[in-house]
């Protein structure tokens, strides 16, 4: 959502997530997706964040299986491994 104060698109970590990152992201289901229809629109399936410069949160829910959820985490650092 848009913060008046900051001038910025904001996510909404729920207090979850301490430090601002390029990583942090949420994971939500696209709007008329018909294979979600048993969710409200604004369920958060996934919710990645910094904590603080070594640690980082994963949150998650059904349907996404620990190993999927991991995954889709790890892929946020596939960049920065490769060029090191």
């Amino acid at each position: 959502m848009w913060n008046e104060e900051l001038n910025a698109w904001t996510l909404n970590f729920n207090g979850r997530v301490k430090r601002a990152s390029k990583k942090n992201f949420l994971l939500t289901a696209e709007k008329g997706n018909r294979a979600m229809d048993d969710f409200p629109d604004d369920t958060v399936f996934m919710r990645f964040g910094k904590m603080s410069k070594t640690r980082f949160s994963l949150d998650f829910r059904y349907p996404l299986s620990p190993v999927v959820a991991l995954g889709i985490a790890c892929t946020t650092f596939a960049k920065k491994m490769v060029v090191t």
